[in-house]
């Protein structure tokens, strides 16, 4: 191991026996990702070595529990739901998918990213991953992040007034000697306010449209855009907290037993 990687192990192993875990294994998983390439590899080694029998307190399970996404929305719903995820991003090029329906596409999305990251760790026992992938089903057609600030625009004029349906794909991989997987869906139907064309400059402007999917979000600076919704809330974040705990259900776990323990 490089000597220069042994403190920030050493520092984050230290943070998350003191009890400092809020931002620990983020900020561990982050650094892996940074670094990337052999380095960022030796550190998701070494570090889930070190820190295994520590993640082993915590888990009534005994289990590691992996959020495969970058989403900090992803990561404070589970946070606020008591769990205490990893978190590792997988290198998936979306761009290369196109399925039939927005379902279709955010159910396989999902997958691809959870499986991504299984096999990136090399196939881990006693571990869970969770994966997601949100996308706008707006009359039919996928509408995932726009990107840009004119997209974006474009996108706002064109929802504007109207009802679309953001689904959310689920994968949920349950590693215990055997390995079981499940993939479900979340719908919500959202309506849009009637925003006038300065309301939307003005939320284009501050930047947030452009890296969620469909433009808006409901947890943000978007919240008082959406006039309603139809379904769980959740879902619409990025992550369905009755449809994982479910799913994690039929899989053998009990969701009770995924909180984390006060240090």
């Amino acid at each position: 191991m490089d000597s220069a990687t042994e403190p920030v192990l050493r520092e984050v192993a230290v943070r998350r026996m003191t009890g400092g875990h809020e931002r620990s294994s983020y900020l561990f998983n982050n650094s892996s990702v940074l670094l990337g390439g052999p380095l960022g590899q030796r550190l998701c080694q070494v570090g889930a070595e070190r820190l295994e029998c520590i993640i082993h307190d915590w888990y009534g399970t005994g289990m590691r529990l992996i959020l495969a996404s970058a989403s900090p929305a992803r990561l404070a719903t589970l946070r606020a739901a008591g769990l205490e995820p990893e978190v590792f991003v997988s290198s998936v090029d979306e761009s290369v998918y196109h399925e039939s329906t927005p379902a279709e596409l955010a159910a396989i999305l999902a997958r691809i990213k959870a499986e991504s990251v299984f096999a990136a760790l090399d196939y881990p026992d006693n571990t869970i991953v969770i994966g997601c992938d949100s996308i706008l089903d707006f009359h039919g057609v996928p509408v995932g992040k726009p990107g840009s600030r004119q997209a974006a625009i474009t996108l706002l004029k064109r929802t504007r007034s109207q009802t679309g349906v953001l689904v959310t794909g689920h994968h949920v991989i349950v590693s215990r000697g055997e390995v079981d997987e499940a993939t479900r869906v979340g719908k919500t139907i959202i309506h849009v306010a009637d925003l006038t064309d300065e309301e939307i400059e003005a939320y284009v402007a501050t930047g947030e449209p452009e890296h969620v999917a469909g433009g808006f979000t409901i947890d943000g600076l978007g919240g008082p855009f959406i006039t309603g919704i139809e379904g769980d809330p959740h879902n619409v974040v990025g992550l369905s907290l009755p449809l994982v705990r479910m799913m994690l259900a039929d899989l053998g776990i009990r969701w009770t037993d995924l909180w984390t323990k006060s240090p």
